[in-house]
């Protein structure tokens, strides 16, 4: 297999598995735990719930542009 198209398929992967594993974490704490809704009122396990789901969303868009900030260079 060509090297820039393992790279370019290694890429993919990573960043796949990135977003994956993102959002099953965060619909397992949100929808089956509860955190993501509430009922009576907004308390402290809701507010921490949706800080930690802005500060990952972050963090995984950071990883991801840095997984693909350096070009790949296709010989033609």
């Amino acid at each position: 297999m060509e090297p820039e198209l393992k790279e370019y398929l290694r890429r993919l992967l990573f960043t796949i598995s990135i977003v994956c594993t993102w959002f099953i974490t965060n619909t397992a704490v949100g929808i089956k735990m509860g955190y993501a809704f509430w009922s009576e009122k907004f308390t402290m396990q809701n507010a921490l719930f949706y800080l930690w789901l802005l500060f990952s969303i972050i963090i995984a868009f950071i990883l991801i542009k840095k997984i693909w900030q350096k070009p790949i260079r296709f010989n033609n």
